[in-house]
């Protein structure tokens, strides 16, 4: 029986009660939860555990090391290879709780780790079958973590100022390629001593792919949905994941006409706010920025025909000599692109639109709006689109520039999101001035957003005061 202290390899065998795993895996992806919600910001994540005691209590689960630790990670990955969304998220998250772990621990916790691994890997490689390209990358990664253990990288305790350093394959570290932060030579990037972590942080993730490759081709996932226990456990585990993922959040209630549009973008989360905003000055977008806006449109509950008009109501504005993008001149193709997005034309496929993480991972720039304009910005860029929003409080732009500063752009975006609902339901002016504090209770639960959640949020805000009255 192999028990890893950090990497995660080979799974236990043995018996365990069915409540303490489906307990223990339940504590791990709350807590996987909490932590990717406050990844980037190192004083919340030190809140995490005070600001949730339940977690606290069963926290006894996520102790590195150990058979609990274990069962509960390989469980969660099961339930996630059988759903796409939670699958991505565990990726993820589990590469973050890898991370802040190493960091608390220090050297110490990092030697450990890699001794582990190296012996979990020399079984692995023996025992396992896998495909050429397969092996060829668990043995590339067995090198490296051996040429860690004895040129000193392991044991430095002063990472910052040191001298050593290692050539890995740069397809191993490319979050460090793509910006540029190592040195490549002849397809070799050299990894300095203070990159040692993010190092590790890659080669997880890469063994972690690894790993789910072996999982499915060893038919445990089937057999795992076969066995009527476990399949019980990962349905709840999706089941819970979805409400944290998406908050519960409803659909809206009612068809909207195209004329409404304009009156409820005062609704929109930022992202789509400045698409509606160019296309009331220009009448017309690129089709990139067109494609997540009709998708959004859709969303918030714009039926075909009311789409379709929404967008000839523009283009017909352009004029036919300065512009070849009218609605005449390409009527057709617009409404062919609009019921495509609708499942009508085509593979006849109900597209679904944009999360807030594929909008962040749009690269930012003048011609392509409709990115989250929280992501790789610059606070002082954000000013002419913020200080409208927030008038006076200087305190929540603050707290917005930390965010963005941190890269933490679904917290900024939650931050003003909370701030609108906060100021509509307090009927409260630009003018008077709020605290974090204030805005505390008006933010969101759910782990992350489609821009779908931000416009129901604010809007909902509305609806129940015009209600009351």
């Amino acid at each position: 029986m192999f028990i890893d202290m950090a990497f995660y390899i080979m799974p236990l065998q043995g018996d365990s009660q069915l409540h303490t795993l489906m307990d223990d895996t339940r504590t791990r992806l709350m807590y996987l939860c909490e932590l990717w919600q406050r990844w980037g910001d190192a004083e919340k994540i030190q809140r995490l555990f005070p600001d949730n005691p339940e977690l606290a209590y069963r926290s006894d689960s996520l102790i590195e090391g150990t058979k609990r630790d274990t069962e509960s990670y390989f469980i969660l990955k099961l339930a996630a290879l059988s759903d796409r969304k939670l699958e991505a998220f565990i990726t993820e998250a589990e590469a973050n709780f890898f991370e802040h772990r190493l960091k608390c621990g220090g050297p110490l916790t990092i030697k450990t780790a890699i001794a582990e691994t190296v012996s979990h890997l020399a079984t692995a490689l023996k025992t396992w079958r896998m495909t050429g390209d397969q092996r060829k990358s668990m043995t590339q990664i067995n090198k490296i973590l051996k040429n860690l253990m004895v040129n000193g990288m392991v044991e430095c305790s002063g990472r910052e100022q040191c001298w050593h350093s290692i050539e890995v394959y740069f397809t191993f570290v490319l979050p460090l390629v793509r910006t540029r932060e190592v040195v490549l030579r002849l397809g070799m990037a050299e990894v300095e001593c203070h990159q040692v972590v993010i190092l590790l942080r890659c080669l997880f993730e890469e063994l972690s792919a690894l790993v789910d490759k072996q999982l499915v081709s060893s038919k445990a996932v089937e057999a795992a949905h076969e066995d009527e226990r476990l399949s019980q456990v990962m349905t709840r585990l999706q089941l819970l994941f979805r409400r944290t993922w998406l908050g519960g959040t409803p659909r809206p209630s009612r068809s909207l006409k195209h004329q409404e549009v304009e009156a409820q973008s005062k609704y929109f989360p930022l992202c789509m706010k400045n698409l509606f905003r160019k296309l009331h000055q220009t009448n017309r977008l690129r089709h990139p920025e067109r494609f997540r806006l009709t998708l959004f449109l859709k969303d918030i509950g714009l039926p075909l025909e009311e789409n379709i008009a929404f967008w000839e109501k523009y283009y017909s504005k352009c004029s036919a000599g300065a512009c070849e993008h009218t609605w005449g001149a390409r009527e057709k193709r617009y409404i062919y692109s609009i019921r495509h997005i609708y499942g009508l034309e085509g593979a006849r496929y109900n597209r679904p639109s944009h999360s807030c993480s594929t909008l962040q991972s749009i690269q930012p720039s003048l011609q392509d709006m409709g990115g989250c304009p929280f992501s790789g910005c610059d606070i002082k860029e954000m000013l002419p689109q913020l200080v409208p929003l927030l008038g006076h409080n200087k305190n929540i732009l603050e707290v917005i520039g930390k965010e963005i500063r941190t890269n933490r752009p679904m917290a900024a975006c939650q931050t003003l999101m909370a701030y609108t609902k906060y100021t509509t339901g307090s009927k409260r002016s630009l003018s008077e001035p709020c605290d974090i504090e204030d805005i505390m209770d008006a933010m969101p639960k759910c782990l992350t957003m489609k821009p779908l959640q931000y416009y129901m949020e604010t809007r909902n805000i509305k609806e129940s005061l015009e209600h009351t009255l």
